[in-house]
């Protein structure tokens, strides 16, 4: 009797499908596929770090009676430090990927809860700028496109961030297809109604790595050394990139993941290149003592793919002081997560585009009771680790379940309770 024949795939089944599908879009289009968010592939996430409870070597805080506090500092050494309420701020989308009433309900939460506002690289409107004065405290972006870029823009910030890339597109600037450029953003970026705004992928007055400390002394002469000046670039070659960052002596580096949330992304750059937040922690950490920076360096800002109180707790543990939502903080004030629809600005949520769909009082409503329970969220997380204050969490609150997430992030592997070996050193 013959045996039974095993199983062998068929010939579809050996191929990604992903890719594939890929295929088929280019021959179907013949032109580059496009869609928003960051990198949708499957990748390593924080889902594979766990926290750490306090249990007897250390007892847990009594979070219903003990203030727990969130409140962070970013470059301490200015004269005005960026005095952040909450370990987050709100991440660079700019007006123009988002449309104006999107935009503004984010600005108006931010001022009533003190936290950051990043402008992103499309400057702001008058009525932002009046609404952000109101309590946010605002991190003025200059990315390579200048727009909306002056020297009040500056003066009047909070911070400011030179940004080199977006982790959801790195190496490359930034897309505004004309269908989303209507009179007001097309003023507030000076551009004409009617065609694509196209930013080049490197600032023109940085031409070589030794042009940014250049840039760098330039903004601190024209802030009068008082704010922090950041440097934000994708996450690639992490630890020369930092060594750059360092030696511009700048107060703090920004690092974008590839879960970066963009309305405007090739598919393929989305998809292919980057690196996923878990492998930026343990690089950026190896990168500052290979520079010999000792504590009190330069704080580091994460951007990308955080949405739960557990994600922020874990990104700081691993070494952020703040870290930047984005994709979140649409999801609760009502996307959808189509993501195809986002570069032609047809937006059911009106988010991302036909702002005559927007729905105001929900998007408001939903925004802020994510972030009200939010912080709920993270000082309960804080207290059970048993700290009074997000600026004691550390590497010790947090153990990697897999020995894939501990090798790629630094942190300790669960039972072995130690880092693994090449991080010993």
């Amino acid at each position: 009797m013959a045996g039974k024949r095993s199983k062998v795939p068929g010939p579809w089944e050996a191929y990604r499908p992903r890719c594939l599908e890929h295929v088929r879009r280019l021959a179907t289009t013949g032109r580059m596929p496009m869609r928003g968010g960051g990198m949708l592939r499957p990748h390593p996430t924080l889902d594979d770090i766990v926290i750490t409870p306090a249990q007897a070597a250390r007892l847990p805080v009594d979070g219903l009676r003990v203030p727990v506090s969130t409140q962070v500092t970013v470059g301490e050494e200015r004269e005005r430090p960026l005095l952040l309420q909450r370990p987050y701020y709100v991440g660079p989308m700019s007006l123009g990927a988002l449309t104006p009433p999107a935009r503004h309900v984010l600005a108006e939460v931010a001022a009533d809860l003190g936290i950051g506002f990043d402008t992103g690289q499309g400057g702001l409107s008058n009525a932002e700028r009046k609404t952000l004065m109101n309590g946010a405290r605002t991190i003025a972006q200059i990315a390579s496109g200048r727009f909306g870029v002056d020297l009040e823009f500056v003066r009047s910030a909070d911070a400011v961030e030179i940004a080199l890339g977006s982790g959801a597109k790195p190496g490359m600037g930034g897309i505004l297809l004309a269908e989303k450029i209507t009179r007001e953003i097309a003023r507030v970026r000076g551009l004409p109604v009617g065609a694509d705004s196209m930013s080049p992928p490197t600032h023109l007055d940085m031409d070589s790595p030794e042009d940014i400390p250049l840039v760098v002394s330039m903004l601190r002469e024209a802030t009068e050394g008082q704010i922090p000046i950041f440097l934000r670039f994708a996450a690639g070659d992490i630890v020369n990139d930092v060594r750059i960052a360092v030696e511009a002596g700048v107060d703090a580096i920004v690092v974008d993941a590839s879960e970066c949330f963009a309305t405007a992304v090739p598919d393929l750059v989305g998809d292919e290149a980057g690196t996923p937040l878990p492998g930026v922690f343990g690089a950026v950490r190896r990168a500052l003592r290979l520079a010999g920076v000792k504590e009190g360096g330069p704080n580091l800002l994460v951007n990308g793919g955080m949405m739960t109180a557990a994600d922020v707790i874990k990104a700081l543990a691993m070494g952020a002081t703040a870290v930047g939502l984005d994709l979140s903080l649409l999801v609760a004030m009502g996307c959808e997560g189509c993501f195809d629809r986002c570069p032609q600005g047809d937006c059911p949520s009106g988010i991302a585009g036909s702002e005559d769909r927007f729905k105001r009082e929900r998007a408001l409503a939903g925004l802020r009771n994510y972030l009200q329970a939010l912080d709920r969220e993270i000082r309960m997380l804080v207290a059970l680790i048993g700290h009074g204050s997000v600026t004691e969490v550390g590497l010790d609150d947090v153990r990697g379940m897999t020995y894939e997430v501990a090798t790629i992030s630094g942190v300790k592997l669960m039972g072995y309770e130690r880092v693994l070996p090449m991080w010993q050193h």
